[in-house]
């Protein structure tokens, strides 16, 4: 077991917004919802973890009550801020790897999480972030910055630490 101070998490917002949300109806959502309050409920009391601007930025999108539960559970998150070196990294990212417009805040998550020297990147972004062939691309990016890739996984494969 770990204690509280050997590991920290870099919490991207998908994360967020399945432990506010209220329960699904659609089976695999609510999975996700249930694994979400699990790893909630027993590895957040035992690891940093730490939101960022771009974390807050997105979670405050949409309805007001729901904009409400989610910045609940951001109340007494740490709030890493924004650099140059981060800018340049998600820019590397971009002009790299092919991915939607609407998607590149993304690349700014796992900047973020690597030039913070984070252990994990947890999400439920697995189009963007959580994928194998963009994990292997960004391992290959940060390598050739000098950066070492967080583990970038899912609640429910960081349960047992």
């Amino acid at each position: 077991m770990i204690s509280k101070l050997d590991k920290k998490v870099y919490l991207e917002s998908t994360v967020i917004s399945y432990l506010a949300a209220r329960p699904s109806r659609d089976l695999l959502v609510l999975a996700k919802q249930h694994l979400t309050a699990i790893w909630w409920n027993n590895v957040f009391p035992r690891v940093q973890v730490y939101v960022s601007s771009f974390v807050m930025e997105e979670i405050q999108q949409g309805d007001l009550t729901a904009v409400a539960e989610r910045m609940k559970f951001c109340k007494d998150i740490p709030l890493l801020n924004t650099t140059e070196e981060i800018e340049s990294l998600a820019n590397a990212y971009i002009s790299m790897i092919m991915i939607p417009d609407r998607a590149k805040l993304d690349f700014y998550h796992i900047a973020c999480a690597t030039i913070y020297k984070m252990d994990f990147l947890l999400t439920w972004n697995c189009a963007h972030i959580a994928n194998a062939f963009i994990r292997r691309k960004i391992e290959t990016i940060n390598a050739e910055h000098g950066f070492q890739t967080p583990v970038i996984c899912t609640p429910d494969e960081l349960l047992e630490v």
